[in-house]
């Protein structure tokens, strides 16, 4: 299962399900269960479904989900040209984080961020989840 980098707070929010858009400079197609690291540390502290990626593309769009995306920045503060939303269902905050082997050059996807531990396997079993 691959990571996502996230900066605090908004890993914790996605993890409590109080955030449920990631705002992105870029779609993704990637569908399914992702793990979440908070970014400056090698650890998974959950997992998240990112169902849905669409284009924001007015102030108005943007102002209307703020309350999803958690974003307190105003549209034209937000450093990307085009701003992407990721939607994020069925957050699973883990009770210990799970450590993980960073590689250089990771900063945004970590490959296979669940794999060291075994950890992904578990997962699956257990929530029954298909990537």
């Amino acid at each position: 299962m691959d990571g996502l980098i996230i900066k605090e707070p908004y890993a914790t929010w996605i993890l409590k399900g109080e955030k449920t858009i990631e705002l992105r400079g870029s779609n993704t197609n990637k569908r399914g269960t992702i793990a979440i690291i908070k970014s400056g540390t090698s650890n998974v502290y959950g997992i998240v479904d990112i169902v849905d990626s669409f284009e924001i593309e007015t102030v108005a769009q943007y102002n209307k989900l703020r309350e999803r995306h958690c974003v307190g920045a105003e549209r034209k503060d937000i450093r990307y040209k085009r701003v992407w939303a990721w939607v994020l269902e069925k957050p699973v905050l883990f009770e210990e984080p799970v450590h993980y082997t960073p590689k250089i050059g990771q900063q945004i996807w970590v490959k296979d961020a669940l794999k060291d531990e075994g950890k992904e396997e578990e997962l699956n079993n257990e929530n029954n989840i298909n990537n």
